[in-house]
Order: C-alpha cells, then structure tokens, then sequence
C-alpha cells in the first residue's frame, strides 16, 4: 500500500493506460473492502495511516508559513471537477472543456502589476497562490482520474514527504485532455508545481523555492455554421436528424487553428525570525523548544516566461477574420514576455498566550514591502511594403491611394521597469465578533507608474443566532493591459494610449451561521472601463458606468437531506457590458451513512438556468471576448444528476452532466454565439488517498 503510487508512476506502460486504471481500481477496492487481508500487516498499516491523517497539512502562503489545511476529503465539491463549472460560481466555457472561459457574474478582479492580457485560460492553470508547501511528518500522496464521454480524461498526481525533519517537498501535477463533440476542438492542459521548503533546527531561517509550469495546447474552430436563422433550430435539426457522429457532419468556421499558451516560473524566498521560544511537550518524557516569529525579515526572487502563440494554416479567406497584414496564406502570431522580480519585506506578528497551552497564538499581522520588476516584452512591429503613393492626374489634381496591407514584420523588445510599495494589516483572525484586514500598494515608477490598490475587508458578528455582517471595498487606478495599448497581428492591429482605469467596488453582506444565510448587494463604478468592442477591438468608455448585483447563499438541511441555493440579479448601466439579469442554481442531494459507517453516499443534483441575453462573442486570434448584439442566448435549464461514495481513503463518483437534453422543446444550448454548451455525458472518477 505505502509504495503502490511511485510503483505505477515509474512504470511507463502504466501512466494513463485506461486498462490498467480499472485493473487499479479494482484492485484497490477489493483491498479496502477485504478485511480478512488486512490480517498482520496491512490491517495495522491502514489503522496508523488513517490516523496520521492530522499530521498531514500543508500552506500556500509564503509569507506567514503558517501550516492550516488539510487534505479534503469530503465528498460536497468532489464530483465538481472542472475548475469552470463549480456550484455559485457562474463560470462557462465555450464547448467543451479545456476551452476559453468566463464567468456569467460580473467580476473586475484586476490587480496592479504588468499582465500581457491573454486571460482565457486562466482558470485553468496554477498560479504562485496556489503553489503548495508541505509541513507534515509523513509521506502523503493523492491520486485523481476522471473519464467521461467524447473521451475526455483528467488526472491528478499529488506527492509531498519529508525528506528530514527540516527538508520537506510538494510535488503536484494535474492533466486535461478533452477532445469535444465537434471538429477540432480538442484541449489539453498541463499543469505542474513543485516546492521545497527547509528550515533550521531552531526555525529562525525558512528557505522555499519552487517551480511553476503550464502549457495550454487548445484546437479553435470559431464555432459552428448556422445554417438556419436561429440558433436553437439548428441545434434541433442536427440532434433530430443525425445519423453520424457530429464531428464527421457539422461544418465548423476554421479547420486549422490553434492556440498554444506556455508559461514557468521559478522562485527562491528566504526569511529570518527574531521571536520567543516557548516548550512544547510532545510526549511524557520528551519536550522540544519552538519558535513563535515576532518579527520577520524576508528577500524573494522570481523570474519567469510567458508565450502565446496563434495559428491557423489554413485561414479562410474570407467571412472569418476581418483583415489581413501579414500573409493570406499562414497565420503564426505571438506574443511573449520574460518577467525577473525582486521583493524585499519585513513583517511583524502579535502574539498571546494560547489557552490551556505554553504556546501562542498569532494575534495581528503587519508587513511592509517593495517590489521591482523588470519585464521585456518580445512583439512583432511593422513597416509596410509599399509607402503612401501620391499620383498627379494632370491639371495639378493629386490623390493618394490606399495603404497597402502588406507588412514587413520586424522583432521587437520592449524593457519595462516598475517599483510597487506594498502594505498589509490584518486583525487578530482569533476574535470571533470583529475581524478586518486592509492591504495597499502603490507603484512609485515604472511603466504603472503612479498606480494604486487598495482592499479592506470587515466582519461583524453580533452574535450566533443573530448573525452579522461583511463589508468589503476596493479602490484602484491602474494601467491597461498590454494588449489593451498595443497589438500587431496578421489579423488584427493597434496603437492606443489609454488613460488609467479606476474602479471603485463595494459589497455589503448580511450572514447568519445558524442559518447558513447569506445576502447581500455589491456595487461597481468604472471611469476609462475598457471593452472590446463589436469589432473585437479595445475600446476605452468615455462615461461612467455602474453595475449593480444582488446575490444569495443559502443551506438548508433536514436529516440526511440537503439544499443549498445561490442566486444573483444583475443590473448592467451601460449596453457596453452585457449580463444575464439573473442567474440561478440549487444544489440538491441527500447524504446517509451505511453498513455500518463503512460507507458513505452522496446521491443529488445541480440545476442551473440564466435569463438570455447578448452574450459576448469569441475571438480565437486574440484570446479575448468582445460585444455583440445580434445573436442572443435564450434562457435554458441544465440538470446534471451524480452519486458519490467514500470507503476509507478511497472516493467514486458517476455523474451525467445535461441529463435533460432533449426534454424541452430546445434540444440544447448555447454558451456563446457559435458555440454549443456540453451535451449529455457520461463521467465517472475516482480518488485515492495515502498517508504512509
């Protein structure tokens, strides 16, 4: 059992190999459910394996290294795989997964710093806040497969151990390999994070490091042909009459285009901690002395790659793409950036005596920062071919006639410079009635220069019964994306110089425990807000504008039966930002424990609607979204049903995602115009966990 992961992960044949996955899995359910087996040896493993569960916890922020979370296994997000399609979020893709995303509830998540402006797929990679760093005693390991119709597949590696008592390392890896329904449309994800953190004996010096990976290998075929006036008929007609498989019949807009995003990132951080000791007593005859941080010293360096390339062998002449600057025949833009940073911080912690205990607890936190960046970005300028012609017609009549469109493509690197202030204050996290935080950072030169954030958070608990209420707000000035100021493609091209955009963002919240209620209204005031227009280009708003969202949480739960509800009304002020008015999902399942508590079950479902309206349209050559008003998404229900079960470390689920395909007069659905939503389909996926 300790060392069944490492053996099928060094054994080439046995990696992903769909035969040998349920070879596996049997094998590991007969063990688990085999108690006669356990006899001597193993039966004792399992015992101490399951109860170094609390021993087994990790962080991800690097700033405090205050381990806190535990391996999840619970059964309530398990069956909810895909990083988009998570209950209250909102989250679309186009088609399948592994495809563009957005979310259907406005957010404005923009943070100051340099950002190329290729976000479409970014729910799907890790990020440096997602990097995990180990602080356990024991080897933990997790396995997760997921396999589903059109063939899709999905994979997750977790490994982390101490290799001493000082030295420990997290390895994660996670796989989306997603064909679709349609003609290139497959999509593959890959994604990795690697971390190793060390400290002295003493636990003043704290050394971690780690290395970020993600490559994104996406096919686009700009949609299917309509070849009917709406939409939904379409739908209709290929699901009532198809007699082949989709792929084989239904025209697609691109056959040979395809996005390609990669991107690393290495960091190396190292603090020193002045502090008090306090005694800890591990056991009746043995004590050791462990450092409680009161202030902290602390220096990291990062650098990284990003690339995004576009291409399409084949583009069509005409009726995709607007123009063409480069070649008429080949498609290969890019866009790349290399990133080097330097942070420097010092933090300082309050502490109290914890109760019934000689050690502390962790009361306010302050830290203090400055941040330079260098960025260089590599991009393609231009110079046409043939300059401006002025021909003389006689009589002194002169014209001059169009540019022409052929350029010659020149490589160029731009070095960008910034230097960011930060600053953190948190509240003692302890406190149950009053908490708050607020950080800052403002940029004191550099290409943002003069760019600012602020985020403050309060929560206030009057009491259990009678609930409280949260506030947050968020201010900030900031420089454009650069893709949003320049971009030269063989398709697209422009030149801006944008003002700042500044945002002010409220949110105000009632909540109640006892109940499990949450309600509230959230605000969002835009002057310089940046669209992409209907001619898929940026375009800076002159006015303000104001969105206004109304949203609530809610579970109930009687007995073994549960109903969790999240609903938001949107009011958009500007035609320039479309929303569905209301968007809807209820979370129902009923949970019981059986034989004995040997099993756990989970049987329920999710159904999900919106109100239609102009959903934004796709842009495949620049990886960004933009308005249109002439195809509207009408409003469709989706139920998805699923079981999950849980013996011992072990975790199954079975779900059919869309199961009411075909009931309504609308066969289907569409997420944006162009692109079907997922059909009914078939997943099953299972998870496995070790503790030794």
């Amino acid at each position: 059992m300790a060392y069944l992961p490492l053996r099928l992960l060094k054994c080439k044949r046995h990696t992903l190999s769909l035969r040998h996955f349920w070879c596996c899995f049997c094998c590991l359910l007969f063990l688990q459910g085999a108690p006669a087996l356990y006899a001597q040896i193993l039966q004792r493993d399992s015992i101490m394996a399951d109860s170094r569960y609390r021993d087994i916890y990790f962080t991800s922020d690097r700033y405090a290294l205050s381990p806190f979370q535990h391996p999840d296994t619970g059964l309530f997000w398990f069956p909810f795989y895909s990083p988009i399609q998570q209950p209250g979020a909102g989250g679309r893709q186009i088609g399948n997964n592994g495809q563009a995303a957005f979310s259907q509830l406005f957010t404005y998540n923009k943070q100051i710093g340099f950002h190329s402006g290729f976000r479409q797929f970014d729910q799907y990679a890790l990020t440096r806040d997602s990097v995990l760093y180990y602080a356990g005693k024991y080897p933990y390991a997790q396995l997760k497969y997921t396999i589903g119709g059109q063939e899709e597949q999905s994979a997750r590696i977790a490994f982390a151990q101490a290799i001493t008592p000082n030295l420990r390392y997290f390895f994660n890896y996670r796989m989306l390999n997603s064909p679709g329904a349609f003609r290139r449309q497959r999509a593959n994800h890959q994604n990795l994070s690697a971390s190793v953190w060390y400290k002295t004996a003493n636990s003043r010096y704290n050394a971690l490091a780690y290395f970020l990976n993600n490559a994104a290998t996406v096919q686009q075929n700009g949609g299917v042909l309509a070849e009917q006036l709406r939409l939904g008929d379409t739908i209709n007609v290929i699901l009532d009459e198809l007699l082949l498989p989709r792929s084989n019949v239904v025209p697609v807009q691109l056959a040979n285009a395809e996005n390609r995003q990669r991107s690393n990132e290495m960091l190396l951080q190292q603090t020193y901690d002045w502090g008090t000791y306090f005694t800890q007593q591990v056991n009746d005859t043995l004590q050791v002395k462990t450092l409680f941080p009161v202030f902290r010293i602390g220096h990291a360096f990062s650098t990284g790659k990003e690339k995004n390339v576009y291409k399409d062998s084949q583009p069509p002449v005409s009726g995709f793409y607007p123009d063409f600057f480069i070649s008429r025949s080949k498609t290969a833009d890019s866009l790349s950036t290399q990133q080097f940073t330097n942070e420097f911080f010092v933090s300082w912690f309050g502490k109290k005596t914890a109760p019934d205990s000689a050690a502390y607890l962790r009361t306010t936190t302050m830290r203090a920062g400055f941040t330079h960046q260098l960025i260089r970005v590599n991009r393609f300028i231009t110079q046409d071919t043939i300059p401006i012609q002025t021909i003389t017609l006689g009589n002194n009549n002169t014209y001059t006639t169009n540019r022409d469109t052929i350029y010659r493509v020149i490589e160029h690197k731009d070095p960008l410079n910034s230097g960011t202030l930060t600053f953190l204050f948190q509240s003692n996290p302890h406190n149950r009635f009053l908490q708050y935080n607020a950080q800052a950072k403002y940029a004191l030169f550099g290409f943002n220069l003069a760019d600012f954030w602020v985020n403050t958070n309060v929560r206030l608990q009057i009491s259990p019964k009678v609930g409280g209420i949260k506030g947050r707000l968020i201010a900030s000035r900031l420089t454009p994306d650069y893709i949003n100021e320049f971009y030269f493609s063989n398709h697209f091209r422009w030149q801006n110089n944008f003002n700042k955009i500044n945002a002010l963002q409220l949110w105000a919240t009632y909540f109640n425990t006892a109940l499990n209620l949450e309600t509230g209204y959230a605000n969002h005031t835009f002057t310089n807000y940046i669209v992409w227009n209907e001619a898929a280009q940026p375009q800076q708003l002159p006015d303000a504008i104001n969105i206004s969202q109304f949203y609530l949480q809610h579970h109930a739960a009687w007995k073994g039966l549960h109903l969790h509800t999240w609903a938001a009304l949107q009011f958009s002020g500007t035609d320039k930002v479309q929303l569905p008015l209301l968007n809807y999902q209820n979370l129902f399942y009923w949970r019981k424990n059986l034989f004995r508590n040997a099993l756990t079950a989970e049987l329920g479902f999710l159904f999900y609607l919106n109100t239609a309206y102009f959903a934004n349209a796709y842009a495949p050559a620049t990886g960004q979204f933009y308005l249109q008003n002439t195809e509207k998404i009408d409003w469709y229900p989706v139920a998805d049903v699923y079981g999950v079960f849980k013996v011992k470390r072990v975790r199954l689920f079975v779900k059919m995602e869309h199961v009411n395909q075909g009931l309504l007069k609308r066969k289907s659905y569409f997420t944006a115009p162009h692109y079907p939503g997922i059909d009914r389909v078939f997943r099953f996926g299972a998870s496995w966990m070790f503790y030794d």
